[in-house]
């Protein structure tokens, strides 16, 4: 077993390189690059559509809800569902989301998890992001 720390001696000297993959220079999944898509549509005045998680039943996978609950679905943008949508009120908390019928409880409890370590939370969920001014449909995460 590694000595304690190990794991944050390497994330430590990740962050000190300025290579991809670091804070400042982060991969891009799928070569998609938040900031040129967010130009793109603010140029375009046009929503983003995620062609790899399409807005229908190809994002939702085979198998993981029944053809009644999929009957149900309907897919909106944050404003056709609240007048005002914010991306964060106040601050994170655990208590923010809950799990569904998808069977996803390992992904919400690692960002609940995430909702105790702010510091790594903002890295993972950059906060400078927002409904407000310049949505375009394009939130990113790292």
């Amino acid at each position: 077993m590694p000595p304690p720390g190990v794991c944050l001696n390497i994330v430590e000297a990740r962050h000190k390189q300025d290579g991809q993959g670091s804070i400042s220079n982060p991969s891009f999944l799928f070569g998609q690059d938040y900031q040129q898509w967010k130009e793109f549509c603010i140029t375009k005045r046009v929503k983003f559509i995620d062609n790899m998680f399409p807005p229908d039943m190809r994002s939702i996978g085979q198998g993981l809800l029944s053809p009644s609950h999929l009957a149900h679905v309907v897919w909106l943008r944050p404003a056709k569902i609240v007048q005002n949508p914010s991306f964060v009120v106040r601050e994170f908390s655990r208590f923010d989301f809950c799990q569904g019928i998808l069977g996803n409880c390992w992904f919400l409890a690692s960002i609940g998890a995430l909702t105790f370590h702010d510091k790594i939370l903002m890295q993972v969920v950059p906060v400078e992001q927002g409904f407000e001014e310049n949505y375009c449909g394009l939130f990113h995460f790292r």
